[in-house]
């Protein structure tokens, strides 16, 4: 049917199409007018026809503002209602609602706004400063956030923060890191074993000389080189990105020779920090040592020491032909650094505790898991992220049942513990960078009596072993004594005990026969056996070697665990 043609405005939208020139448009007004009086009409028409029924009757309320069109405000307006026009109303219903909130909270106090702060490159803290007038950005940014947090009254002091593996702040801003590296034993074993110096590039091994501990350092090889004299200063090579490392901790050692001729880092800042400061300085000392690549670095270290046509020992013999420019003689010494290595400074022994605790205790979190478990890949799950949480990395947990005693371990990983069954548990992560190596035997549920029985016999040749261990005593002289226990005990068919070090290495052994124990020389007995048709049992714990005897760095508690 016919419609009538709806109200036109300017700028199109619901009351038509836009107006054109040609339109000779009435003022806006005369629009808005013509549109009251539209819905005016509508208004009444409806009103006339709910006239013609009969109207319910309200419940009886305070009747609330009305609005055009109905909602919160109450029903629609009647022509007869000569409503004023809607603006007024709004403003009415603001009014009202600002009053009411008025009543019910005072507003709070303005607060003065804190002064700018100059920051580096300007920005909201204010303009930016000159040479004359900067400040450094740590100060900048404690006084921001000590204004922001206290709007002005006197801030408390921030908590200081426990500093990692034992560092504590140095005189000079940098933090000051308890030295692993004895030199005089490297320097000793360079002596035993005839040579004149070592480099080493193996990451545990230049962590443990300079305490470099950059994370490249361990994904990328050759990142770093530590060079050890017999005579002489130790020198570090290293990549011009690592030159941060030194003017943030105080490594042991001292003297750099940087890779990568270009300068890395722009410090076209106005203001620098401390620790920038330092790296500028650092690197603008050393730009007439940079080198193009590590070996040609390394070359410069032989010719500064005097090393041509010397005895040089190298953890990774695979460096000797890419030294550019170099007459000595290469060995390999790969054992030299575990000989090293192998006796602990007091920081090594603290370092070792603290792996040993974190790693028993995130594998106990696991063993109590083990019934909630699907699959044992959750159990393992489960002490990774137990050890993560206290800082450590987990590199795996063993384990085997009566229904699988291979030595195939990931074979295990999809098997479903059962009540009923007992599990070998080896436990090795790392925190640090050193290992915490630790092994159990588990029962879920009442151990029969044959398991209870042949593990209370490896128990006492644990502690036959433990007993026996002191300077000049040979590893296989303990793991003989532990066999003889265990046979004595009724359990002839256990053979498997390894003395081991353990340290930076897992095995922080060199790989020869007839090694002895060593005063503060950290180790493990690890005694295991495995059984086809029966199962398997484990018992592992780390003790250190002091002159009265061996002290354990784990709990000690090697009962039989026993879960309901």
């Amino acid at each position: 049917m016919a419609t009538s043609e709806a109200p036109r405005r300017r700028g199109g939208g619901e009351w038509g199409p836009p107006l054109t020139a040609e339109d000779d448009a009435p003022p806006t007004t005369d629009l808005i007018a013509a549109r009251r009086a539209a819905l005016a009409a509508q208004a009444a028409a409806s009103a006339s026809q709910a006239a013609a029924a009969p109207a319910p009757t309200p419940p009886a309320a305070t009747e609330a503002p009305r609005r055009r069109g109905g909602g919160e405000w109450g029903p629609p307006l009647t022509a007869e209602d000569d409503a004023p026009p809607t603006t007024d109303l709004i403003a009415a219903r603001r009014a009202a609602l600002a009053a009411q909130a008025a009543a019910a909270t005072p507003p709070p106090a303005p607060s003065p706004a804190p002064a700018p702060l100059p920051r580096r490159g300007g920005g909201e803290w204010g303009a930016p400063v000159t040479a004359d007038q900067a400040v450094p950005v740590t100060d900048a940014i404690s006084a921001r956030r000590a204004a922001l947090a206290t709007n002005g009254a006197p801030a408390a002091a921030p908590p200081t923060m426990p500093a990692t593996n034992g560092a504590t702040p140095g005189s000079d801003g940098r933090r000051k890191i308890p030295q692993l590296a004895n030199f005089d034993r490297v320097r000793e074993m360079l002596r035993r074993y005839g040579l004149d110096a070592v480099v080493c590039a193996i990451p545990h091994n230049v962590y443990y000389l300079s305490g470099l501990d950059e994370p490249p350092l361990w994904e990328f090889p050759w990142y770093a080189f530590a060079v050890v004299p017999l005579a002489g200063e130790p020198a570090l090579v290293l990549s011009n990105l690592a030159l941060s490392a030194p003017t943030e901790a105080e490594l042991w050692i001292q003297d750099y020779y940087p890779v990568f001729r270009g300068e890395i880092i722009n410090y076209d800042a106005v203001a620098l920090l401390e620790s920038e400061q330092r790296l500028k300085n650092l690197s603008e000392r050393l730009a007439p040592r940079r080198s193009d690549t590590n070996y040609e670095a390394l070359a410069k270290v032989f010719k500064d020491r005097a090393l041509t046509g010397k005895k040089i020992g190298f953890d990774d013999s695979r460096l000797v032909p890419r030294i550019p420019d170099s007459t000595f003689q290469a060995f390999d010494a790969i054992d030299l650094m575990r000989d090293v290595r192998m006796i602990k400074t007091e920081p090594e022994i603290a370092a070792m505790r603290t792996a040993a605790i974190a790693n028993e205790e995130a594998t106990l979190e696991a063993i109590r898991f083990i019934p909630q478990a699907a699959t044992w890949e959750d159990v393992v799950r489960r002490y990774k992220a137990a050890l993560a949480l206290r800082g450590g990395d987990g590199r795996y947990l063993l384990g085997g049942s009566p229904h699988h005693t291979g030595t195939h371990q990931h074979m295990f990983r999809d098997y479903r513990p059962q009540r009923g069954e007992w599990f070998m548990i080896d436990a090795l992560g790392t925190k640090g960078h050193y290992f915490g190596d630790f092994g159990r035997t588990v029962a879920w549920g009442a151990p029969s009596e044959k398991v209870a029985r042949r593990f209370d016999a490896l128990r006492k040749g644990f502690e036959a072993g433990l007993a026996m261990v002191k300077p000049g005593v040979r590893f296989d002289d303990i793991a003989a004594k532990v066999r003889e226990t265990v046979h004595r005990e009724g359990f002839p068919e256990y053979s498997l005990c390894v003395p081991h070090s353990v340290g930076l290495e897992h095995t922080d052994t060199p790989r020869r026969p007839g090694l002895t124990v060593e005063l503060n020389m950290t180790m493990n007995i690890d005694i295991a056996y495995l059984e086809a048709g029966f199962g398997q049992l484990h018992l592992e714990d780390t003790f250190v070697v002091r002159p009265s005897g061996p002290e354990l760095l784990t709990s000690g508690k090697t009962e039989l665990i026993v879960l309901p």
